[in-house]
């Protein structure tokens, strides 16, 4: 992300054809959780696993990606075919090299999802590519008398779907789990690829108590200013919040004491 001390750079305008077609036998890699994984180890690991005939160079490409160029495209499909992979326990996105300039890219992960919880009167092949349209790029499915499932390209930057709710034209719905094939570590919480559960933001923004305001007598006025505060205070500041506890507890206090003087002033002249 760019930030305000970053300077930017005009592109000059050229003509990169020839730098595109070089690049036709490149897979371009990501890692989805920079803090388990590192690349330098990555680059020599990932080619054992896959046993090609030619040897494919890697190197960094920084922002926590990664290339490997081919020399044989059969070699190239191997890899993509045989997807997904893992390194260090973390999933690991490899695409294809493409022209485009984007933050997001390469995100896309191609998993085989079996289908739980579908009706079997509705083990259909459209039922079930219909499934793989809605969870991603759906690429193929198969479908058996024991098993449904359904191979499809996810944005692997984005939590994946483990449970969905199939709606019929009866009105009736059924609710159906999602089982991802070759699924290695990821966040059991929010199931995200790119942290665990004990560094979800989600789960820790779920996790900040609500802010609980003393309770004050009938007749009590607090003014406008301290309540305006207590409605606007952040949770990202808890010390500020409690300064503006006590301010609100101690003019409650005074306001109660004060009535207790003067009734004790009362009774002294009656």
């Amino acid at each position: 992300m760019m930030n305000e001390l970053s300077k930017k750079i005009k592109a000059p305008s050229l003509d990169n054809t020839a730098l595109i077609r070089d690049n036709a036998l490149t897979l371009i890699g990501r890692l989805t959780n920079p803090q388990e994984q590192r690349i330098w180890a990555l680059i020599p690991a990932l080619p054992r696993k896959w046993h090609l005939q030619g040897r494919p160079v890697g190197s960094d490409l920084g922002n926590n990606c990664f290339q490997f160029r081919f020399e044989r495209e059969e070699d190239l499909r191997r890899v993509l075919d045989n997807r997904p992979y893992h390194f260090a326990y973390w999933m690991v996105i490899i695409q294809r090299c493409e022209p485009v300039i984007s933050t997001s890219f390469p995100s896309m992960i191609p998993f085989w999802i079996k289908i739980k919880g579908l009706p079997l009167h509705y083990w259909h092949d459209e039922m079930v590519a219909r499934v793989g349209q809605e969870l991603g790029t759906y690429e193929t499915h198969e479908l058996s008398r024991t098993t449904a499932r359904v191979r499809v390209l996810v944005d692997g930057l984005k939590p994946l779907t483990k449970e969905s709710i199939v709606e019929f034209d009866s009105g009736e719905e059924s609710k159906i789990t999602l089982e991802y094939e070759r699924l290695e570590m990821h966040c059991s919480y929010c199931y995200s690829l790119l942290h665990s559960r004990s560094n979800c933001p989600k789960k820790r923004l779920e996790e900040i108590p609500r802010p609980s305001f003393p309770e004050t007598k009938r007749g009590d006025k607090i003014p406008s200013s301290v309540f305006e505060e207590r409605q606007t205070a952040k949770v990202s500041n808890p010390v500020a919040e409690r300064n503006i506890y006590r301010a609100s507890d101690s003019l409650r206090h005074r306001s109660e004491g004060g009535k207790e003087r003067n009734n004790k002033t009362k009774s002294r002249r009656v």
